[in-house]
Formats: structure tokens, sequence, C-alpha cells
């Protein structure tokens, strides 16, 4: 999936107006050598050029370093680098090259790079590679000479804007927790339909809030659902109230950005498939196992969310009243762009044309600006239909309880099991 600052650089290379980009590496310190994998053979000098990423490019390589003879006694390198070069917040590797003579550094080894920590060692085994002769390692949520960093975010939320308007938004789930006996709860992810809900993993019928049965308190199942937006208030409302609260615990161990499963104390109280909100991060788990401690199966970043690192001891909570329907966009400032943007694939091009349409409008070119927004529209146009013909649709829910004496019938709306 692409980043943030993929399409802000996509941007900027059609432009072209690159922003800044770190600078040549000083030359680090190398000690204790030998050949941790066998690359070059028994007791060669070594010659050394070592670079740093990022999630957009690599720096120019620093000045060579060599020739450095392998001692004996050792079993990988040693690495030093000076301390100010690892508070630049998004280097992700050292790039290591090596080569058996001077200016002919063939391969190369990374090294995952930690804030604060100066002294590396390298164990893995080299890779075949050159070192690169310029800086591509660049900042997008830096200015350019002619679009700023605020001007190139502000581009691609009104593109953003202009898509979800043209295309129907963004297919995803979302959810609350429930809590006895409460019909009304505020969302804060930003959709403005829903097609299906869940209660309880029960479907669930949506319907205009004029359908919805108001008269008199009943807890059980929620059967009915309504979403209202006035203002900047997004409320749904579910019949009948609520019967339950929803599962609350808290992380027992660290969970990293990538993991697809995660621990807590004790998750007796959450459905066994459902919908739950670590920190602000909206997750999906499809088991839970190991005496109500392992959630597995678990998909990140859901409701527009992201998937970031949580600390142990994170409240985790359980969003029992599940909801799926129509995204829209969320907006993203300067300094998000190591982000995954929370879109479709699909959308990343024509976003691409809207915002470089934006830009020739403002250098004057007419002429181009309305030739590539026409591409845009034409290019959403297509992807909106194409949506539409794998549209989500309602679910038809049958009218349960008509022949029992557990269940209540609305006005022929849904369904609802009451708890006397």
């Amino acid at each position: 999936m692409s980043l943030v600052g993929d399409i802000i650089m996509q941007l900027r290379r059609r432009i072209p107006d690159a922003p800044q980009a770190f600078a040549q590496m000083s030359a680090p310190t190398i000690v204790g050598t030998s050949d941790p994998a066998g690359q070059f053979g028994p007791g060669p000098n070594l010659f050394f050029k070592v670079s740093m990423t990022n999630a957009f490019g690599e720096t120019a390589p620093s000045p060579e370093i060599g020739p450095i003879t392998l001692s004996t006694g050792q079993n990988a390198f040693q690495i030093t680098i000076a301390g100010p070069a690892l508070d630049t917040g998004n280097i992700r590797f050292m790039k290591v090259y090596m080569g058996l003579f001077a200016g002919q550094e063939t391969a190369y080894a990374l090294i995952p790079m930690v804030a604060g920590v100066s002294s590396y060692t390298l164990t893995s085994t080299p890779y075949n590679g050159i070192p690169p002769n310029r800086s591509t390692c660049y900042f997008p949520d830096s200015d350019g000479n002619f679009v700023g960093a605020y001007t190139a975010y502000r581009l691609l939320n009104e593109a953003l804007a202009e898509m979800v308007r043209i295309a129907g938004g963004i297919v995803d789930v979302t959810g609350v927790q429930s809590q006895i006996n409460q019909s009304m709860y505020r969302l804060n992810s930003p959709f403005y339909q829903f097609v299906n809900a869940w209660y309880d993993g029960y479907p669930m019928d949506v319907v205009q809030r004029s359908m919805m049965y108001l008269r008199n308190s009943a807890a059980g199942f929620s059967g009915i659902l309504s979403y209202e937006q006035d203002g900047p208030q997004s409320v749904i409302q579910v019949w009948p109230q609520s019967n339950r609260t929803g599962g609350q615990n808290f992380l027992n161990a660290a969970l990293s950005a990538t993991a697809n499963s995660f621990l807590v104390s004790d998750g007796t109280g959450f459905l066994s498939i459902g919908l739950a909100q670590i920190d602000n991060e909206i997750v999906v788990y499809s088991q839970v196992t190991s005496g109500a401690t392992v959630f597995s199966g678990v998909l990140r970043g859901m409701g527009g969310t992201d998937a970031v690192a949580h600390n142990r001891f994170a409240p985790v909570t359980e969003l029992n009243i599940r909801l799926s329907g129509y995204r829209m966009a969320r907006t993203y400032s300067v300094g998000d762009s190591e982000l995954v943007i929370q879109v479709p694939q699909a959308w990343e091009q024509p976003l691409v044309l809207h915002m470089l349409s934006q830009v020739r409008s403002m250098e004057q070119d007419d002429q181009n600006a309305k030739s590539l927004m026409s591409d845009f529209v034409q290019m959403t146009d297509k992807i909106a239909k194409q949506s539409r013909m794998g549209k989500i649709k309602p679910r038809q829910i049958p009218i349960w309880g008509q022949n029992t004496t557990d269940a209540r019938n609305v006005n022929g709306i849904g369904f609802g099991w009451l708890i006397n």
C-alpha cells in the first residue's frame, strides 16, 4: 500500500519540484571487522561506503572508508556513526556498501536504525548492489521551490474530497461499544452512509430515523438502527436499547504496527468474532482462544484509522455495534507522509491528476489545467461506475417474532429480542 508521501512525491515529480533531501553522509567509523558471510574469502582488505535510507529513497554515500583489513576472532562488522544523524526521525536503515577495490563497492548490507543508538553490529548476508551517485532520500513534508509542504497537503485533501463526491466514498467498517439500556451513540468515524449493521453479531435493519420506535424503553438485542448527521454531530440510534455493555480490557503485551494477533488480560466479555478499538486504532478479529486471552486473525487500521504500535496496558474496547458503509476521506497534515494513505489503490492516479491540475492553474497554464481536470473526472467516473456495479446493498432482514412469544415486530421493521 502507498504512503501519503508517495502521492506527494508523484505530484512533485510531475511538476518537477523536489522537496528537501538528506545530504551526503559523513564517513562513519568501522572497527573490529571480519567477513560475516564469507562474501569475500579469508582475510582481504575491504573498502566501504555508507548511506542511509528512508521510505522514499537513499542518501548519497559517505566518502570511501578503507582499506580495512579483516581481523581474526571477530564475527561481524562493527559500525559506529555520529549521533546527530540518528535523530532525524524517518531514517530507517543504514546501508553499508563494501568491495575488494577502491571505488568498486559491489555488495551491501542493511542495518535497521534505532534512534539514540550509535553503534551497530553487521551480521546480515550482503546483497549485490552499488552506491548511488546522488541523494534521493527526500522529505515529502518539506517545501519545494514552487509548492510548499502546506500547499501540497491542501491539494491532496481537496483531491480526496472531490474523489469522495464523485466516486461515492470508501467502503469500510467501524463500530461503537454498546452501553446497557442506552439507545443513542456518537460516532467518531467520518462516515456519511451506513448500509449494514450488526448488534452482537446479529444483523440489524438500517432505517430512516422517522421509523424508529421511541415510545418505551426496552432492553434487548438491538434490531434496527438509524444514522443521523446534524452539523458536526454523527449519531446512531438503536432499538431495542442495548442489553449489555461491550467488553473492556487491556493489552497484556506490546503490539507492533504489523502484528496480526494481540494478547489481553481477560477477554471473556468479548464476542468470539468482532471489532475492537486499541487506543485509537480500530481492528477486526476473527477468533478468541487460549482462555479468552489471544485475539487472532486481526486486520489492522479499519474505519480510517492508522495501524500503529501500542504499548502494553493500552485499552482494548469491544465495538459490538458493528457498522459498514461509505466513509468520507480523512484529511492529512504536514508530517503525515509516512502514514498509509487510506484510499483504494485505484484512487491514487486520479488524485495526482487533480493535484497537478491545480498546480497548472496556479502557473496560469489554463489549457493543461483544464485537460488534466477532464482526465480526472473521466477516470473518477469510471471508478464510480465500477464501484456501483459491486455496490453493497442494505441487508434485507426477515421479519421475526410473528409466531413466537419472545420476539416482537414493530410496524414490520426489522426485529429485536426483548429481554423481560
